[in-house]
């Protein structure tokens, strides 16, 4: 049988013969079962150990690149020591504040990081811990008192009432949005902290808004009314 299926290879495409062949296709020479060991492998003197050589090869040396200019709003070109970033805590109640300040249809997250950029443009302006400059300009900006208008014998009467500490920061909040609308930035986030670092300057609408309401609250301070008094 074996031999009848010989003849019939002989009769086969050369791609068939080579698969139905029952000869072994590696013919490779075996090394003489003598130097094989005791266990059945090569000794290591039998094998070829020639290691590649490496060849040497050309360092370049580049030259230094010079430092880049900083802009005011990024840390190119400053050194390590200048770089660093105090992170508010995140329940922070003047942060909450101001977040309510930027909320706007009941967006919270986007009011949220509103929030931190003005914190984020407030430390690349000024190097300094972003939360405490914004505590200061608030402080710098609340106002101590608001007019109240009353109608007395057909005319106006222009009343100082005091603001407790709540209403004092809303007003502060509110004319620094509304004098950032003047300053220069792409983002109301970035206007924002450019007028924070005006009035920490001691130069900004917002402060100039304070001094003018203070000064017509002691023009009218005699129309407070006093308790206790008694009518004639």
């Amino acid at each position: 049988m074996l031999a009848r299926l010989q003849r019939s290879l002989a009769f086969t495409p050369s791609r068939f013969a080579r698969q139905l062949s029952t000869t072994p296709r590696n013919t490779a020479p075996q090394p003489p079962v003598s130097s094989l060991d005791d266990e059945g492998y090569l000794p290591d003197s039998q094998f070829i150990t020639d290691a590649p050589t490496e060849t040497p090869t050309e360092t370049l040396t580049l030259s230094p690149e010079p430092p880049a200019k900083s802009n005011g709003l990024s840390y190119a070109g400053l050194p390590d020591h200048k770089i660093f970033l105090d992170l508010p805590p995140a329940q922070d109640p003047l942060l909450r504040y101001l977040t309510s300040a930027f909320q706007h249809d009941g967006r919270r997250h986007t009011a949220e990081r509103r929030a931190s950029r003005v914190l984020m443009f407030l430390h690349t302006l000024t190097r300094a811990a972003p939360l405490e400059l914004l505590r200061a300009a608030i402080d710098r900006v609340s106002p101590s008192v608001r007019i109240v208008s009353h109608k007395r014998a057909a005319r106006n009467i222009m009343i100082p009432v005091a603001l407790r500490e709540k209403q004092q920061v809303r007003y502060a909040v509110k004319w620094m949005l509304k004098a950032s609308e003047s300053r220069g930035g792409r983002t109301v986030e970035e206007r924002l902290a450019r007028e924070i670092v005006l009035v920490l300057n001691g130069n900004g609408g917002a402060l100039r808004q304070k001094e003018s309401l203070h000064q017509t609250a002691t023009v009218n301070r005699g129309n407070i009314p006093m308790v206790g008094r008694k009518k004639k």
